[in-house]
């Protein structure tokens, strides 16, 4: 691929946008399965044999994990379909300027002059915290990000 139709791809928002949609359809799609096995394994927590609550216990969580991922994407590419729609990112001969390459996904939305609640500051710091490391690692890239998380999942 020509660097100038790399640039001219990377820098049509709209497919920052159709992405962050995909992103978002798949952790939507993945939500009615974590609540069926979440439900199952509350109802049940009594009568199912440990191993089963266990086995329970490992679905839900990735399943809840693998759409607090998605969802974190979906927000992230969302995002930089802003950013490139304002003009902050761009391209030149196939290298892309200003554009952010962590996934911290409150930071990204800050960026963007979105006026966040307690509450949804709260929701992206968990969001990022699972993009980042929870929804890929068996724990966090380092101490401080494991000890910064409150243990409750998205």
């Amino acid at each position: 691929m020509e660097s100038t139709r790399y640039d001219e791809l990377f820098t049509d928002y709209s497919r920052w946008v159709q992405e962050s949609r995909r992103q978002f359809f798949v952790s939507h799609i993945l939500l009615p399965h974590a609540f069926d096995i979440s439900t199952k394994f509350s109802e049940s927590a009594d009568s199912v044999p440990k191993g089963e609550i266990l086995e329970l216990a490992q679905k839900t969580m990735a399943l809840t994990n693998a759409r607090a991922f998605h969802l974190g994407i979906a927000i992230e590419n969302a995002t930089k379909a802003r950013h490139i729609y304002d003009g902050h990112i761009e391209s030149i001969e196939g290298k892309p300027k200003g554009l952010r390459t962590d996934h911290n996904i409150l930071e990204h939305v800050r960026q963007c002059q979105v006026k966040l609640s307690p509450e949804e500051t709260i929701f992206l710091e968990r969001i990022s915290y699972q993009t980042n490391s929870l929804a890929k690692y068996p724990i966090a890239k380092n101490v401080d990000s494991q000890n910064a998380f409150s243990g409750v999942i998205v």
